[in-house]
């Protein structure tokens, strides 16, 4: 209806400027396709239509060619417009819009949410509705995130909820208790029951005092607050009365008189620490007997050593002294007997007397401490006992070979 009156206007207007430039045409003097300016005759703009146009101001008085608009055409078209027209007034597109575009002179863009881009030209109403996940006239609101892929068109109510939340924008949660935590988009109803320790249509938690499925079991009432306990398994949250034990305080235990283990307890204590103290006199003892017997072991072993040394020196000496008379007896046939006596005598006069043997102060110390050892003389008389039975060889020898 506007594009038939839009038209009608054209018409009218392009009928009276032809008259006037009829009437004008021989005051002026100029030639038709050109108009007086200045005391000369200009042409008229090329993009009026069949170049005609008023002889007094130049105006087109048939229109413009299609793409521009004014009073001279001297203006392109906007780009949006439907098949490049427009009002030679004011320019506003005479067709309507390209895809994607409205308003009068085409110049803005549909919204990117509109289905299709498809929008009216005079109020930018999306036409052809919105894509999944918004919604409004103009689909520039987001439907809310908890709602599955669309939306109510005006009002942006969810068509349905993920698992977990319901209402109708789907911004409620659904109570934890529910069984597969889905539940009903009006009411919050679980679907699928609760879980033990809630109850109810929609899972509400366990009141104080109960616990289980359908929290149907109470509290035990030997819990220190009976109205305490875990909502699954019934475990008393505050600990027991007196006399009763476990997690639900269901055992009942015997009391003992107070302070009656003390005695016991510090009995204990006191024997495990004399315990101790006796296993560490028993390894300090073993200890001093083991080094003891290690020194005295070493110093027998050295003053046997030094013992044995002047034994084997006093031996040597008086088997020298007993060859020394035999080689007299067989050079002279006679061997005093007392003589040889004498020897041995002497002999065990310097056996006595460590110093004849070219001993130290040292030696005569050591053989007095062989002399308190008893096995140490034992060994010293056994070496004197084997020199007086040689040295008593040798003499009756001696006499042998004198009688001979």
């Amino acid at each position: 209806m506007d594009q038939a009156k839009a038209a009608v206007c054209v018409f009218v207007a392009v009928v009276s400027r032809l008259s006037t430039a009829q009437l004008t045409t021989s005051s002026t003097g100029c030639e038709e396709g050109t108009f007086l300016l200045n005391g000369r005759c200009e042409s008229c703009s090329t993009n009026c239509n069949r170049g005609a146009c008023d002889v007094t101001d130049g105006r087109c008085s048939d229109g413009c060619i299609q793409g521009f608009y004014g009073q001279t055409c001297q203006h392109p078209c906007p780009d949006n417009c439907l098949y490049d027209q427009c009002s030679i007034d004011t320019g506003f597109c005479n067709f309507g819009c390209t895809h994607g575009f409205y308003g009068d002179m085409c110049d803005l863009t549909c919204n990117e949410h509109c289905n299709e881009k498809k929008c009216k030209r005079d109020s930018g109403y999306c036409s052809a509705g919105c894509v999944p996940g918004y919604f409004g006239d103009k689909c520039d609101s987001a439907c809310n995130s908890h709602c599955i892929q669309t939306c109510e068109r005006t009002s942006g109510v969810c068509d349905a909820c993920v698992d977990g939340h319901y209402g109708a924008n789907c911004t409620d949660t659904c109570s934890t208790g529910c069984g597969t935590l889905k539940c009903r988009q009006d009411n919050g109803e679980c679907w699928d029951g609760c879980k033990t320790g809630w109850t109810g249509p929609q899972c509400a938690a366990c009141s104080d005092g109960f616990y289980d499925i359908n929290c149907t079991s109470r509290c035990n009432k030997n819990c220190l607050n009976e109205l305490q306990c875990d909502a699954v398994n019934g475990t008393c949250l505050t600990g027991c009365k007196p006399g009763f034990r476990g997690e639900e305080c269901s055992i009942e235990v015997v009391l003992k008189e107070e302070g009656g283990d003390i005695p016991t307890i510090v009995g204990a204590v006191v024997v495990g620490v004399l315990f101790i103290i006796l296993l560490i006199l028993v390894l300090i003892l073993v200890l001093i007997k083991r080094r003891r017997r290690k020194r005295n072991k070493d110093f027998r072993n050295r003053e046997f050593g030094n013992e044995s040394k002047s034994q084997i020196s006093r031996m040597d000496v008086q088997t020298d002294k007993v060859l020394m008379w035999n080689d007299k007896a067989g050079d002279s046939g006679v061997t005093p007997a007392g003589e040889a006596d004498q020897v041995y005598e002497n002999t065990d006069t310097q056996k006595v007397d460590p110093k004849l043997e070219g001993g130290s102060d040292q030696d005569s110390l050591n053989t007095d401490e062989e002399a308190q050892d008893p096995s140490e003389g034992d060994n010293s008389g056994q070496v004197d006992s084997s020199v007086n039975n040689e040295a008593s060889i040798t003499t009756e020898v001696g006499k042998s070979d004198k009688e001979t």
